[in-house]
């Protein structure tokens, strides 16, 4: 699977009339390997960028980042592990 264009999906973006918002975070920062999440902005699938665990209340993992498109936050529940 390829990644779309970043210039090509800021295009299809503006054409749909949604603003289009620079991440904070640059991709290149992120150190960890890419973790997709549903980015609700943006209505898809993508990697996250600066993407690190956190844990939640209830003591289950999961994974926040940022959307590279719009700069969106993202956030992922991690399947819990069965011992």
């Amino acid at each position: 699977m390829t990644m779309p264009n970043r210039t090509s999906e800021v295009a299809r973006l503006r054409r749909l009339g949604k603003s289009v918002i620079y991440p904070r975070y640059p991709a290149a920062l992120s150190t960890t390997p890419p973790v997709s999440g549903y980015c609700v902005k943006c209505r898809a699938k993508r990697n996250m960028s600066n993407a690190h665990e956190v844990t939640l209340k209830n003591g289950r993992s999961a994974t926040q980042g940022v959307c590279p498109v719009c700069g969106t936050k993202m956030f992922r529940i991690n399947k819990s592990r069965r011992g």
